[in-house]
């Protein structure tokens, strides 16, 4: 996937990095929350959960990774690491992640992509925004359920 071709969501988040309800009730626990479950399938070191959080929450001081109709993105781009890996959690019910409509966040989508391929991260980013303008990928996430059927839903989407 160098340079940032052929983004697939249903591998960078498989279907064992899905959490289907975050317990957190806030945008820094839940951030911490899917980083410790990237880190326990493996898409970065138990060893880097603190600096991974961290520097996801420096990116967040920046600007809200809140993209709207209940979606938050939030990510770093890393050194260390040769490909991106994400998660996603499923907020049911909401969390404030000072979305840019103004609404609560009920799906999170965190990732870290490799500082030195800038590439990958654009594609991600790019890619979530191109989705979010989608009405359908938006209605068929809020009403799926099961981390099972999140997952045939990236691969779905993946086709689109």
């Amino acid at each position: 996937m160098a340079g940032g071709a052929s983004i697939k969501l249903a591998e960078i988040v498989r279907e064992e990095n899905i959490v289907g309800a975050i317990k957190a009730r806030d945008k820094e626990g839940a951030i911490r929350e899917l980083v410790e479950k990237l880190a326990e399938c493996g898409g970065i070191r138990k060893s880097r959960v603190e600096e991974v959080t961290e520097a996801i929450l420096e990116r967040e001081a920046l600007g809200s990774t809140g993209i709207g109709n209940g979606i938050a993105v939030p990510h770093a781009k890393l050194g260390g690491i040769s490909q991106a890996a994400g998660v996603l959690g499923r907020a049911p019910g909401g969390i404030d992640f000072a979305s840019l409509d103004g609404g609560i966040t009920h799906t999170i989508f965190l990732f870290v992509s490799p500082a030195d391929d800038p590439g990958q991260h654009v594609a991600l980013m790019s890619r979530f925004v191109t989705l979010i303008r989608k009405t359908d990928f938006v209605n068929f996430f809020r009403q799926t359920e099961g981390t099972g059927a999140l997952h045939d839903l990236l691969e779905e989407v993946d086709s689109w």
